[in-house]
């Protein structure tokens, strides 16, 4: 967990998404994958004999290289994607398992904070050292040993590496800190109200964003499905649930560059 919490500090955009995938109507594509050959499950169609059209899950290298290379697994695409969504709601995120899971996080936080002192120290001693020399400047600009024009885009940019100092000492803070109301029946139980909500919407993008925040990666093996959770992904939806409260964005969950991979759970399909 220590070395998982780790993995958020280190700095880094928010995981890019393939365009195609979140375009397709397939809500699980980028995130499973064949537990036979570990290569990406990929969407398949067909025509029965009524012509009514189908869709599937199945092993690309099947797909492309025939059974010599992987058994392949075809498995009804909506079915699949329904039981993942009702696993995730009425399953995974209980009441009792989201606060085991926040717990978790915060003992881990806790650690990663004790380690992380020596880092937060060299940024506010580097936010002092510019302090410093920007009041430097003024000083030499006020004793006129230099004109305010030479001297204003080195104050300029002294400014502006200031800000970024400021920013990323409060960013370091935040990252450790889950509001204890999170830890409540009330709280937890919107979340999970969200969840279903989202799930049971026809909105295929919010939903897709959904899973891919909680979802690290779901392996098919015969008729097992194995779901690996994101831990950290729960906490970012409550984060994004309260910032939509409260500037009227409709909700809509935005990028997330924080990941802890955590929770895994199975099921078996249907198909």
């Amino acid at each position: 967990m220590f070395e998982q919490v780790q993995e958020i500090m280190k700095k880094r955009d928010p995981q890019k998404t393939n365009p195609a995938i979140t375009a397709s109507p397939s809500l699980l594509l980028g995130l499973i994958k064949c537990g036979s050959c570990g290569a990406s499950m990929t969407r398949e169609t067909g025509t029965g004999k009524k012509g009514l059209s189908y869709s599937y899950y199945n092993c690309k290298t099947f797909l492309r290289q025939g059974k010599k290379s992987c058994p392949g697994h075809r498995i009804p695409r909506e079915l699949l994607e329904r039981q993942i969504l009702d696993h995730l709601s009425n399953k995974i995120f209980t009441t009792e398992r989201v606060k085991k899971l926040l717990t978790g996080l915060y003992k881990a936080y806790k650690e990663a904070k004790k380690s992380n002192a020596e880092n937060l120290f060299q940024l506010t001693e580097q936010l002092k050292n510019l302090q410093k020399r920007l009041n430097n400047q003024y000083n030499a600009i006020e004793e006129g040993i230099v004109e305010k024009d030479d001297v204003k885009e080195r104050i300029r940019e002294l400014k502006k590496q200031k800000l970024q100092a400021e920013t990323l000492i409060e960013q370091t803070r935040q990252r450790f800190q889950i509001p204890m109301h999170y830890y409540t029946d009330r709280h937890i139980k919107t979340f999970q109200s969200q969840l279903k909500r989202t799930f049971k919407s026809k909105n295929s993008s919010l939903t897709k964003n959904y899973l891919n925040t909680l979802v690290k990666r779901i392996t098919v093996t015969g008729n097992n499905v194995h779901i690996e959770g994101r831990i950290q992904g729960a906490l970012e939806i409550m984060e994004q649930k309260e910032t939509a409260a409260s500037h009227h964005n409709n909700g809509v969950l935005t990028a997330v560059n924080k990941w802890l991979p955590g929770q895994d759970s199975n099921l078996r399909h249907g198909g």
